[in-house]
């Protein structure tokens, strides 16, 4: 098996806590360095997929929050109903 070169570099920034624990993990992994190690990460693993919230589930997710206090308290029902059509309005898109 031939050695091939690597003509090509790539500079990825980290700190310095997350550079020991890449170290860690790739001394226990049995690699020599860590370039082979996220080679061989990066190259044969398949990455987690991103979740993206929309902002409006934020918004949605603050308003259930005042409505559970609202109901906590006591609250009389027009002020509950327009609480939950607030939160209907921000679901809907309208």
């Amino acid at each position: 098996m031939t050695i091939e070169n690597k003509k090509t570099s790539l500079t990825i920034r980290l700190t310095q806590e997350e550079k020991y624990l890449a170290k860690a993990k790739a001394d226990r992994a049995g690699y020599k360095t860590l370039s082979a190690f996220f080679r061989d990460y990066v190259i044969n693993e398949d990455p987690k997929e991103k979740i993206s919230i929309p902002p409006d589930t934020f918004e949605i997710m603050s308003a259930l929050t005042q409505l559970s206090a609202e109901i906590n308290r006591g609250t009389t029902r027009p002020l509950a109903s327009e609480l939950i059509s607030k939160i209907s309005k921000n679901v809907m898109g309208n």
